[in-house]
């Protein structure tokens, strides 16, 4: 029945998709629903590597040497159902014999049964899997995994939504869409229409009332209910929540000056200096100008949380006039750190009443990544609030472990020539290897140049090795100290308390209170009378009908906030600071707020507002402020106005400050004219006199456009901007600076196959006076182009981005850390000898025991070190495939169908100022090395014939990889390009062959004098034909052979590395063996003949002989896979390698795999 159905109208069956699928896996489910196995096309496996079950959708990897992941291209059709399930609306094992008396309401405890796994009716999703591997030249590992995700109904009431896993990742989400995929997140919710218990990861946000504002990333426990009606009254309600956790991380919020053409990345810090930290995804709020930004990179910015760098997109260009501000939570485990949370609201037609308790503290006692000794916390005990002064040595004896930077003290004696006497420096740190006094650990943190004894040495695989220097004259030479800077276990608590009142359908009052205690630092007795605070606000406000639509709108409100209290978030305007014109006051003073406002209404018409505020923070700042809004609707005619001024005085200040913005926009026959602008007056004074001070500026920006209606279609628009800057010259304010910008922008969204946007942004900043600014003359261009349609029916399809911009590029180290046999992908091989993993050492794993060995990860870690760059982005995507159209035609049209073309191309690139021509060109290779800072780049081109045939098909393919990372010791680049033919030939329907023919480069560079000996350039030649006998479903077996020549095209250098040849012979059977019963068996051997007139302890040598050795080489091995009962699966595999002069190398395991 199941070829019945897969043989209806393809009517039935969705549209045709292409999809990019990484194989992590032996079994990759590639669609919930049945393939129609006609339409099915893959690229990037040969046929005898894989398999499909077409009615459950999944592919089975055959090739059990493949390295995993593997990418590849997969094109088809699927039908609406799955028929590899069974449908049924009862139960057929319910039938009884009608000749057999029962009775129905009676249970015989016959009911429905998953087995082991079974859930009742819940809904599950997802895997458990344990497994362990052995081998003679590693370990015994244990590896599992668990991955669970449910949802359904516990009872007539109760529901349950779960996802479960004991995976620990490390890393964050990539911030490059408006929507995170949270793979992280483990929790279990069971609820109720008005009850709801989480437990696990869940996120936190509260916003009811003013001062009591926050948003947390938590692991613990929650309760949340509704209690409607309220003793039968559906108007009341009451909201509870209440939560207990572990907090994930810690608030920030940073204040940054744009910079002149850089889109970034702009890097976050902590609160407290930390300057490298990991933002928890998700949490970060993006200001512009007061203007909340969209993550995506589609919109208007992306975040790379785990370096915590700030990218803008080219929606959004940055100059030396905007205001970023970012709000985040980052990752700190100083300490074990808890938050309690308590809160509830009670709302009616007049009443609202809302209660907060927050509790957030570090515990001293669990300090997590800082292992405090005794004197360490003596220290803290002494210094109170005075955090400055938790200065403490950072040196540990830890006895000598491998894989760490270890050092031993030691006295040295030396001369200083200054004066010129010998001295003895005691109990300094020397770097050493040896287990009998390498003991010591230290933590060196940078104190400034000529404040430090040590200094940054090399780099070796786990880290930075530092080197003591001799002081001159007495004085320090180095930078960094064995020191570190201890963190204060925190306590912050707050109570918030309002009540809202409608007083009658036209006036409303509100009342607030909040208290906070902070405690800086926990352990320390010292130093509390500032730790409580307190704050308030009142606010009456109304509206009430005048005439028609008409209203009248009144306000008035006070805010008291005293100097100790402390806020757990902002809760004030993300602009506050600069609408009072108090940026870089530090006004730690009783503040006090007032404001009244009044105005007039029309719906959203018309409205006008007058406001008066004053703002007193004691001695140091007075400030009034006279704001008036303005806004009309009318006739398609919009207009807006909004402006203040500010008359302030105080210790800290004396100023007058103006600021407005403004726009209007009017209809004109299609078209729709616009212009805006935005003023900023700002007159700082001398505290006691009449002169301005440095502070003083002014700016006028505005902007003139022209575009098509709103409801069109299709958008088009013009702008031309200028703005002028002017700062203080002598006694008077002068023009400094002077911008203008040219913008243009279209969105082509009329017809359904095609769709069209771009955008360009072009400024010019000219310097008027180079005495009052430092700011360079500069010219920036930033644009974006996307292009996609689909033409033919599909038969032509193509994807096209393009994005130019400047920025800064990242100076990375990189580092390897050890982790699990297996769970890595590099290798250390110790070519010299002595006993230390340098940087030049680590491979990656290519043979089959090497990658059940791997037990290192290559990971990049950021610095300090940014360098000005000029960006171009591209991909484009192109497929042929003319069997759309003329699959059924006849003669030369139906000879077109049978070919195909599949073509991708994609390039990162960030280098220095070149060319124009050169700065546009996307596909730009050979750039010079002084030059080219970063690039990583894919171009791949598929040419098809017969690309589905069962009998011939032949391809021709080239590809291009190219990758440079921009290292604080200099570059490292690797490119591998290949272009290759091949074809198969199914003779009979037993009997095929394929063959495929390739040559290529793998070129190697660096100019870091750690990886100087990885510089190489081979150039290969290869050939593999494969003959394949499979008289039916039962088994399978290949003969293979394959002949390679290689030669590294570099000349010797230094290491005597350089003109290396090898030639490599292969042979090799397959044999495979699969019954739907017995599950499937993979055997495979192969012989190795490797001539190499080269060193093969090098890296040049590992990757010309494949980690093997040159002489007779042996590899095999054995895989059997097998489904028990419906959801089990039971793998297990065996590899073994000889080598010339080497032991056998055995490595196996076991895996079971429960599918739920």
């Amino acid at each position: 029945m199941v070829f019945t159905i897969f043989g209806l109208n393809s009517e039935l069956a969705y549209s045709q998709e292409i999809r990019s699928v990484e194989i992590q896996s032996r079994a990759t489910q590639l669609d919930t629903n049945s393939i129609v196995p006609e339409s099915f096309e893959l690229s990037g496996l040969k046929e005898n590597q894989y398999k499909v079950d077409f009615g459950s959708g999944v592919l089975y990897l055959l090739d059990t040497n493949l390295p995993l992941p593997h990418n590849v291209d997969v094109e088809f059709r699927s039908f609406p159902f799955n028929f590899s399930q069974e449908y049924k609306n009862k139960d057929r094992d319910l039938i009884t014999d009608n000749d057999r008396i029962y009775n129905p309401f009676r249970s015989d405890g016959n009911g429905p049964d998953d087995g082991m796994l079974a859930l009742g009716d819940l809904e599950k999703r997802g895997s458990v899997s344990r497994g362990i591997t052995v081998g003679n030249a590693q370990s015994l590992s244990v590896n599992s995994s668990l991955n669970l995700q449910l949802s359904g109904r516990l009872n007539e009431r109760f529901s349950l939504l779960a996802a479960i896993a004991d995976d620990n990742i490390p890393i964050q989400p990539e911030g490059n869409t408006q929507q995170l995929q949270d793979f992280d997140q483990v929790y279990l919710q069971i609820f109720d229409p008005k009850n709801k218990i989480t437990a696990g990861d869940f996120q936190s946000k509260h916003n009811t009332g003013y001062f009591l504002r926050f948003n947390k990333r938590l692991q613990g426990g929650r309760y949340e209910s509704l209690i409607f009606p309220v003793k039968g009254d559906s108007a009341k309600q009451i909201r509870s929540d209440v939560s207990g956790a572990v907090s994930r991380g810690k608030f920030a919020r940073q204040t940054i000056q744009g910079v002149e053409g850089n889109q970034g990345p702009y890097r976050l810090t902590g609160s407290e200096g930390e300057r490298f930290v990991v933002v928890l995804s998700g949490t970060e709020r993006i200001y512009l100008d007061g203007k909340l930004l969209l993550r995506g990179q589609e919109n208007d910015y992306i975040i790379n949380y785990n370096t915590a760098e700030l990218t803008f997109t080219a929606k959004v260009p940055i100059t030396k006039d905007r205001r970023i501000v970012a709000e985040y939570q980052y990752s700190d485990r100083n300490y074990a750190r808890s938050l309690l949370y308590a809160g509830s609201q009670y709302t009616s037609d007049k009443l609202a009443l809302n209660i907060g308790i927050y509790s957030e503290q570090d515990s001293k006692n669990q300090p997590l990544q800082q292992d405090l000794s005794d004197a360490q916390k003596n220290v803290l005990r002494t210094i109170g609030d005075s955090l400055n002064e938790a200065v403490a040595s950072s040196i540990d004896t830890v006895g000598f472990t491998e894989n760490q930077i270890l050092y031993q003290i030691r006295d040295s004696t030396y001369f200083d020539p200054i004066r010129n006497d010998s001295f003895v420096e005691e109990g300094i740190l020397i770097f050493s290897s040896n287990p009998e006094v390498a003991i010591q650990q230290a933590t060196f943190s940078n104190v400034g140049s000529g404040n430090g004894n040590y200094v940054a040495k090399e780099r070796l695989a786990f880290g930075t090795v530092y080197q003591w220097v001799a002081p001159i004259g007495g004085l320090p030479q180095g930078d960094y100290e064995p020191v570190v800077l201890l963190v204060t276990p925190k306590q912050r608590q707050m109570v918030q308390a309002s009540a809202a009142y409608k007083i009658n359908e036209s006036i409303q009052a509100k009342v607030e209170w909040a208290g906070s205690q902070n405690d800086i630092n926990t352990f320390s007795t010292a130093d509390k009378s500032d730790n409580l605070g307190m704050a308030a606000k009142v606010t009456v406000s109304g509206a009430q009908r005048i005439v028609d639509d008409w209203k009248a709108i009144a306000e008035v409100d006070y805010e008291h906030v005293q100097d100790r209290f402390n806020q757990i978030e902002r809760f004030r305007n993300v602009e506050f600071d600069r609408d009072w014109n108090i940026r870089g006051l530090s006004l730690n003073e009783n503040q006090s707020i007032w404001g009244a406002r009044v105005g007039v209404s029309k719906q959203d018409k018309f409205k006008t507002i007058y406001g008066i505020k004053s703002f007193v923070a004691g001695s140091a700042f007075s400030g009034v402020q006279n704001a008036l809004d303005f806004s009309v609707n009318q006739r398609r005619i919009k207009a807006n106005y909004g402006g203040s001024l500010i008359n302030q005085t105080g210790d800290k200040i004396r100023a007058d400050f103006y600021q407005h913005n403004s726009s209007i926009s009017l209809p004109f026959w299609k078209i729709k004219l616009g212009f805006k602008d935005d003023f900023e007056q700002n007159k700082r004074y001398h505290p006691t006199a009449d002169t301005l001070n440095n502070l003083s500026y002014q700016f006028w920006e505005w902007q003139a456009s022209v575009s098509n209606a709103d409801s069109a279609e299709n958008r088009h628009e013009l702008n031309y901007a200028e703005r002028t800057d002017w700062l203080k010259d002598s006694s008077t304010l002068a023009p400094a600076t002077f911008a203008r910008i040219y913008g243009y922008q279209i969105e082509l969204n009329k017809y359904r196959n095609q769709r069209f946007a771009t955008r360009v942004n072009y400024r010019t900043l000219e310097i008027k006076n180079d005495e009052l600014t430092t700011q360079k003359k500069e010219n920036t261009l930033i644009s974006r182009f996307e292009y996609t349609f689909r033409l033919f029916k599909g038969s032509i399809s193509s994807g096209t981005f393009y994005e130019i911009g400047s920025g800064l590029e990242n100076k990375r180290d990189f580092i390897y850390l050890e982790t699990s046999p297996g769970q890595g992908t590099h290798i250390h091989v110790d070519y010299n000898n002595n006993g230390l993993k340098e940087l030049d050492e680590f491979e990656q794993a290519i043979q089959a025991d090497q990658l059940a060995s791997a037990n290192y990860l290559r990971v990049f870690v950021p610095t300090d070190d940014y360098v000005k760059a000029f960006t171009n982005q591209f991909s484009q995507t192109l497929f042929v495939r003319p069997a759309a159209i003329w699959r059924s035609k006849k003669g030369a049209l139906k000879l077109v169908s049978r070919f195909s073309d599949q073509f991708s191309y994609s390039a990162d690139r960030k280098n220095l100022q070149m060319p124009l021509a050169d700065q546009f060109n996307p596909f730009l290779f050979d750039i010079a090395d002084t030059l080219l800072q970063s690039m990583n780049s894919n171009l791949r081109n598929i040419f098809y014939f017969n690309q589905s045939h069962p009998v011939f098909g032949a391809d021709f393919n080239y590809q291009r990889l190219g990758g440079r990372n921009f290292l604080a010791a200099g570059f490292e680049s690797r490119t591998t390009e290949k272009t290759g033919l091949g074809f198969r030939w199914n003779f009979t329907k037993n009997l095929g062959l394929e063959s495929r023919a390739e040559q290529g480069a793998k070129i190697s560079k660096s100019n870091a004098a750690s990886l100087s000996n990885r510089n190489y350039n081979i150039f290969y030649q290869q050939i593999e034909p494969k003959l394949t006998l499979q008289p039916g479903t039962l088994w399978r077996i290949s003969a293979l052979f394959n002949y390679k020549e290689q030669q590294n095209r570099t000349q010797k250098n230094a290491f005597g590395l350089g003109g290396e040849r090898s030639i490599v012979r292969k042979t090799g059977l397959e044999f495979t063996l699969s019954t739907p019963e017995k599950g499937s068996l993979f055997l495979t051997g192969n012989l190795i003949q490797i001539n190499y007139s080269g060193l093969p302890e090098s890296p040049v040598g590992y990757e010309m002989l494949d980690g093997l050795q040159p002489g007779l080489n042996g590899t095999w091995g054995v895989s059997y896979q097998r489904t028990l009962a419906n959801n089990l699966q039971l793998s297990i595999n065996y590899n073994g390698r000889q080598s010339p002069g080497l032991s056998i190398i055995h490595t196996g395991g076991v895996q079971a795999r429960a599918f739920f």
